[in-house]
């Protein structure tokens, strides 16, 4: 999975839009930081059409709780 995030965060196309373009900070935080694996969980369907962020970002936490 490192592998596989070092490569695309080097793609010309991220800079375009102010993505993430370091490949050694991206392996620093994947070093440091414990990811949510996944392949455990089941797909989400959010509308998010009447949410605000928040409230989108408070939902996928409910979702997620519990998963790690």
């Amino acid at each position: 999975m490192t592998e596989e995030l070092v490569r695309r965060v080097t793609n010309t196309d991220r800079r375009e839009r102010f993505k993430w373009i370091d490949p050694e900070g991206i392996r620093a935080f994947i070093n440091s930081t414990k990811l949510l694996p996944l392949h455990k969980h089941a797909p989400m369907d959010l509308d998010v059409t009447n949410l605000s962020p928040e409230g989108a970002a408070q939902r996928i936490l409910e979702h997620v709780h519990g998963f790690e």
